[in-house]
């Protein structure tokens, strides 16, 4: 048993390394539109890491993982090592952060004299895309705060009354209501619980009967753990206006900042003219 057990887990580990080595090797491609770098290292993998002894073959293959390194850290499609250095010219000139040139990936339109940002989203999608984060965001925060919670949250089958139950009170989902206790079952209905003879009957039948603790101990810890995978998911869905959201506010950065490079020497033409006149 103990051998079976060990061998799944190993067995589930390397699906998981397999798994996340596609996803590294996907992402790479993503970057670099180029399988260059895998077959590359699968190369130097087979070679047992020997070193090309061609000095001309050297130089195109260090020249070629240059330009892969330039694509992945920049994320712009340089086509050569010589587009390349263009591109880098354009960056230093306009003095651009290359995290933003990185974000605004998608935006950004790579010329053979340099690069430019192609149309920005409007401020109505950029103002949803907000709009949407910070409610994924709360509902996420708000399912967070449901892990704690210890109380199990029931339905009448028959009326369709949410409840919260323990084994010493009872309380519909109104404020206003007031919770039902053991000791009440032997008083007059109270309308202010909310609860209808009916309900408080089947409620009062659950605490006397002796699976019922362990019935809530179990309900309480599926709600948690549901409570728990609801947060993910809400942080997962919420991840893409995030990020499409931090992408369009990057593009917008570098679309100003060339905007206003390409500016200044206009202004300081238009300077120097008027100091001539």
């Amino acid at each position: 048993m103990q051998l079976t057990t060990i061998t799944s887990l190993l067995g589930n580990i390397s699906v998981v390394v397999a798994l996340a080595f596609i996803a590294t090797a996907l992402w790479v491609w993503a970057r670099t539109r180029s399988t260059h770098v895998l077959v590359y290292r699968l190369w130097r993998w087979f070679t047992d890491r020997q070193e090309v002894t061609n000095a001309r073959i050297k130089e195109f293959l260090d020249d070629q993982n240059s330009l892969m390194s330039f694509r992945f850290m920049s994320g712009l499609h340089a086509q050569t090592t010589t587009h390349a250095q263009t591109l880098i010219r354009t960056i230093e000139r306009h003095a651009l952060d290359v995290s933003d040139i990185r974000l605004a990936g998608a935006y950004i339109s790579v010329e053979s004299t340099g690069f430019r940002v192609a149309k920005l989203p409007k401020p109505v999608w950029q103002t949803a895309k907000r709009a949407l984060m910070t409610v994924l965001l709360s509902a996420a925060i708000l399912a967070f705060l449901g892990t704690a919670v210890d109380t199990a949250l029931l339905r009448f089958k028959s009326s369709g009354t949410w409840f919260a139950l323990t084994a010493d009170s009872a309380r519909r989902l109104e404020f206003s209501a007031l919770p039902l206790r053991p000791e009440d079952c032997q008083a007059a209905l109270s309308e202010k619980t909310g609860f209808s003879t009916l309900e408080r009957q089947q409620i009062c039948e659950a605490w006397r009967a002796p699976t019922t603790n362990a019935f809530l101990t179990e309900t309480v810890s599926t709600q948690r753990l549901s409570f728990l995978l609801l947060a993910g998911l809400l942080l997962f869905l919420a991840w893409h206006p995030f990020s499409s959201l931090r992408r369009s506010l990057a593009a917008g950065r570098v679309a100003a900042q060339l905007a206003k490079r390409d500016r200044q020497p206009a202004l300081e033409l238009a300077e120097q003219t008027s100091a001539a006149d």
